[in-house]
């Protein structure tokens, strides 16, 4: 691997590529291969450290001959590079060839996570199919795309003071103590920047230029056209019928209307982002089992041998989607002492109950799975949502369980999903019982038949 601090940029054919695609995505590599691009159809092979922008409120951030990371329209960036790279208003059409990459709106308290995009996997698509641009929707300045993920955290608490000192020290830091979940995300990405960090980590991109859009219309490009339509159109399902998604939730809520059931509105934002959790829309978070979309075994060494973290498991959550169509389909997670959900109405400052939202979550899912599964909302009888939605536990655990138990010990959640203790450095630890992110949280999974 390359030196995996710096980035790197560098133009390429496709011969040069060809096996790489191949391994990845042979699908789209064949397709390619029929059409035996030219030269004039420029690629470009970019590597980004972890943590690294690749957009930047919108702008397409690029390395530099120095390995610097910069926006495309600094001086570093040549101008055949702007030229080629630039033709969508913000990321170029591209291919992770390794890695993966995170497209996140980043607030003042808070990261809404929107797409975690996986080798093999494309981004920039929709934007690059769109020759004329013509869409008012593209307000791309909102979002940020980051080389690996932004949304990472620890389970246990590294707020050891003599410990966090100690880490800092030996990888060479200058940060202060993370204050919440979200701040963790800085530490571990000056954690792989260090020359002696065990697991070097790069997201791999091939970018393809302008010119493989504007000459799409030709005869030649139809099978390539038409592969990335279908890629679209695939990729666009919920979201080209979001209006019945909508239309169903209106009678949600006349529903609940009916029953005189008084429902927060930040709550009923929740529930809603809950169900698109749940149709696999929008990722939750669940433990790291590999090193796809950050160096979890580099973070968890560094976690267990300088932090010396003795008694937990140094677990890492990350982002996942909601798998339910794998046979081996693993939970995801959402707290409410990380709340990302759209919200429609700001929520009021009062002082609320973590314990009191979950229960009042609960009611909600509950009436919207019974009147999904016993067929009362219109239109989902007999559809594929309505037997997911059938097919899916929502479990919510807390410190603190209510008198009717309809609230769990966060003690057994660990005992029914081991991947929230596993490492492979030190085997399986406990599960710490201080950890923020368990006290108010909800697993979705899939029923066991």
């Amino acid at each position: 691997m390359e030196n995996p601090n710096r980035g790197i940029l560098e133009q390429v054919t496709w011969q040069q590529m060809r096996e790489s695609v191949v391994k990845v995505n042979p699908d789209f590599a064949k397709v390619i291969d029929e059409l035996n691009p030219g030269d004039e159809l420029r690629l470009y092979r970019a590597t980004y450290p972890f943590g690294s922008e690749i957009s930047r409120a919108g702008t397409t951030m690029l390395p530099a001959m120095n390995g610097e990371v910069v926006p495309i329209t600094d001086s570093k960036i040549s101008d055949q590079v702007r030229n080629d790279l630039n033709y969508t208003g913000t990321v170029p059409f591209g291919l992770v060839l390794n890695g993966a990459v995170e497209a996140l709106i980043k607030q003042k308290d808070s990261i809404l996570p929107l797409n975690i995009v996986g080798t093999g996997k494309f981004f920039g698509l929709w934007r690059a199919l769109d020759l004329s641009h013509s869409s008012s929707y593209h307000a791309y300045d909102i979002f940020n795309v980051i080389a690996g993920t932004h949304s990472i955290f620890t389970l246990p608490k590294i707020t050891d003071q003599a410990c966090y000192k100690k880490l800092c020290r030996a990888r060479g830091i200058r940060l202060p103590l993370p204050s919440n979940l979200l701040d963790q995300a800085a530490l571990f990405t000056l954690l792989s920047r260090h020359k002696d960090f065990p697991s070097p980590w790069q997201a791999e991109i091939l970018y393809f230029s302008g010119e493989w859009f504007k000459k799409i219309k030709d005869s030649k490009f139809i099978s390539f056209h038409h592969f990335l339509l279908l890629m679209a159109w695939s990729m666009s399902d919920f979201f080209r019928n979001k209006y019945i998604f909508d239309g169903l939730w209106s009678f949600l809520v006349a529903e609940l209307i009916k029953q005189n059931v008084k429902v927060k509105p930040h709550v009923a934002d929740i529930v809603k982002y809950l169900v698109m959790v749940a149709l696999g829309v929008m990722p939750g978070l669940a433990p790291a089992v590999n090193d796809e979309v950050a160096p979890v075994s580099g973070f968890q060494h560094d976690l267990l041998k300088i932090y010396e973290l003795k008694y937990f498991a140094p677990t890492l959550m990350v982002p996942q989607y909601f798998d339910f169509d794998n046979e081996n389909c693993s939970p995801v997670y959402w707290s409410l002492q990380l709340p990302a959900y759209f919200e429609s109405v700001p929520k009021q400052k009062t002082p609320n109950s973590i314990l009191n939202d979950l229960l009042e979550i609960k009611h909600v899912v509950d009436l919207f799975r019974g009147l999904v599964i016993e067929g009362k909302l219109k239109g989902l009888v007999g559809t594929p949502l309505q037997e997911k939605i059938r097919q899916i536990n929502f479990d919510y655990f807390h410190s603190d369980t209510d008198i009717d138990e309809h609230v769990r010990s966060f003690e057994l959640i660990a005992k029914e999903d081991p991947n929230l203790i596993k490492c492979s450095i030190n085997g399986n630890k406990d599960l710490s019982p201080a950890s923020p992110f368990l006290r108010g949280c909800i697993r979705l999974s899939k029923v066991v038949a």
